[in-house]
């Protein structure tokens, strides 16, 4: 009886309250570093894209809807502008004004922003929803700031490989964000002339990690690939192709565009040209991991397995020390159920890297199905604990007091 009464806390548990995120495929970055040794000339661009004879030969309609233009992702309606002028009113220096406006993107009283990761919006539909990821929250930022006056620099955070999900397919992300700093003014005494850092992620790591300067045309890039991934997701490979096809002529250098193309081109039969993709993305970085990975996926479909088992191999070897690449491991082993699995993943994850939530998060998950109902709370205390932002201790905290509610209506 008491084993049946653990069970049921456990699966009431998993259902009212654990999220699970599961990863399979290796496709998408918001912002995969690259390097930049060489100039890309037009020519090697146009090898890279498909002829009428490859496009009659999947059958494949080259989609001819409108994008948004690089004017529609960073404008501004009426509303937003009135937001951003309010607050400038509101304080006198630009230190305080930009202090202001970052405080108001995610003040629950104010704009209270959310972070939703397959927000991929332009700068309005980003105001009007409330919604963002860290590519669109960039983006609205960086309107908001220009409009206000400031000087604005948008970045790549250089991330370990960090893996999100989308219906059970993985989503390598990188992360943008946004710094902020006052105009220079001769006769003022500037507070903050360091600047302000506008992202989801307050966490004082990230201060630590390499960066690198991104141009508003390198950020129109990265928003083509994220709508090209979408349309990918759900097999609109029409779309697809032609967001990722603009996003390569804006910047022919993102290895995440170019990896994508190959991704889909796998998906249309076209193995030559995924070939000739992924080694076209390896010239421009050899290092990338999820490129290798998809290079031997595409071996294993021709067959090629003494070429695909060798990248695994290499791939597999630099991986171990990543705690994220073993979180990746737990959440595809939530995602087929092996909740023993999954534990064993999440701890070595922690091991690496003890002060992650979402480690613990993940360990609370695989308990409560097991109905190691204390273990799963303890686990999710630690959640709590390290959670960076106060929205997440909050959400936490929401799911203790639904545990605690579970169990007292068990009488246990």
């Amino acid at each position: 009886m008491m084993q049946n009464v653990v069970n049921e806390l456990g699966k009431k548990l998993a259902k009212r309250f654990f999220n699970g995120s599961f990863i399979v495929l290796l496709l998408m970055s918001l912002s995969a570093c690259q390097t930049t040794s060489s100039h890309i000339q037009p020519a090697s661009i146009k090898r890279l894209l498909l002829t009428d004879t490859e496009l009659a030969k999947v059958d494949l309609q080259v989609a001819t809807s409108p994008l948004e233009t690089p004017s529609d992702i960073f404008a501004l309606d009426e509303a937003a502008r009135e937001f951003v002028a309010e607050i400038v009113a509101n304080t006198k220096t630009q230190s305080e004004q930009m202090r202001a406006l970052n405080r108001a993107l995610f003040s629950r009283t104010s704009l209270d922003l959310a972070y939703v990761s397959q927000a991929n919006t332009v700068a309005s539909d980003t105001f009007a929803r409330r919604e963002a990821n860290c590519l669109s929250l960039t983006i609205l930022a960086f309107a908001m700031s220009e409009h206000a006056g400031f000087k604005t620099q948008m970045q790549r955070v250089l991330v370990p490989e960090f893996w999100t999900v989308n219906d059970g397919r993985a989503l390598l992300n990188g992360h943008v964000n946004l710094k902020i700093q006052p105009r220079k003014q001769s006769s003022a005494v500037t507070l903050f002339p360091e600047g302000i850092i506008v992202d989801f992620d307050p966490q004082p790591n990230l201060d630590r990690l390499p960066t690198q300067k991104l141009s508003k045309k390198a950020i129109t890039a990265l928003f083509y690939n994220n709508r090209g991934a979408e349309f990918l997701l759900v097999a609109d490979y029409a779309r697809a192709y032609q967001y990722f096809s603009t996003a390569l002529l804006f910047a022919p250098q993102d290895t995440s565009t170019v990896s994508n193309l190959g991704y889909l081109y796998r998906i249309l039969g076209l193995w030559d040209k995924a070939e000739n993709a992924y080694l076209y993305a390896l010239s421009l970085d050899e290092n990338k991991l999820t490129i290798l990975e998809n290079l031997a996926r595409l071996y294993d479909y021709q067959g090629k397995v003494e070429a695909a088992q060798k990248l695994r191999v290499e791939v597999q070897q630099k991986r171990l020390r990543n705690p994220y690449y073993h979180m990746l491991l737990g959440q595809q082993a939530q995602y087929a159920q092996d909740w023993s699995s999954s534990i064993e993943h999440f701890t070595k994850a922690i091991k690496l890297k003890p002060d992650f939530d979402l480690f613990y998060l993940g360990l609370a998950t695989g308990y409560a199905e097991l109905g190691l109902w204390a273990k799963s709370e303890r686990s999710l205390k630690k959640a709590r604990r390290f959670a960076k932002t106060e929205r997440r201790q909050e959400t936490y905290a929401n799911k203790l007091s639904v545990f605690n509610s579970i169990k007292n209506s068990l009488n246990y």
